[in-house]
């Protein structure tokens, strides 16, 4: 199938047909390529594969905004991440992107302090990128 951008619109305003110049180029703003200018989408929006993974949370009822530990992004297709005490037990473990730790282990609080993690990310480009580090979990 071949689409072909159309470099004008025309439409009747009631009394006679005009034709308005269109310009076409990536209409995605979280695109690196967006362009502002643009009236159409021409298919060219290049968009980034990204993470971010905190290293604090907060279990505290006095901040519920950091009470929970998410790995978020984009373009990501499928994730697979464990969080393990300092002993090496293993936590927490999570298969689906919107999986989140709450601090807890088998119903109960863990102790605050530091827990480490590791993962990989599965991006739908089909790029895959390992990832590890610690966070710190506080009351």
């Amino acid at each position: 199938m071949i689409w072909i951008v159309p470099t004008e619109l025309k439409f009747w305003n009631g009394c006679e047909c005009e034709t308005i110049e269109t310009t076409s180029g990536c209409t995605n703003v979280f695109a690196e390529n967006y362009d502002p200018e643009a009236d159409c989408d021409d298919g060219s929006c290049i968009i980034s594969n990204y993470y971010f993974i905190p290293n604090t949370v907060s279990i505290s009822d006095l901040n519920p905004l950091n009470s929970q530990f998410q790995i978020q992004g984009n373009n990501i297709e499928l994730i697979e991440w464990s969080i393990f005490d300092r002993w090496g037990n293993l936590v927490f473990q999570g298969n689906e992107l919107y999986d989140t730790w709450d601090g807890s282990f088998n119903g109960q609080q863990v102790p605050q302090g530091v827990y480490v993690y590791i993962g990989v990310l599965f991006f739908f480009n089909g790029e895959e990128v390992e990832f590890k580090g610690s966070i710190t979990l506080l009351d």
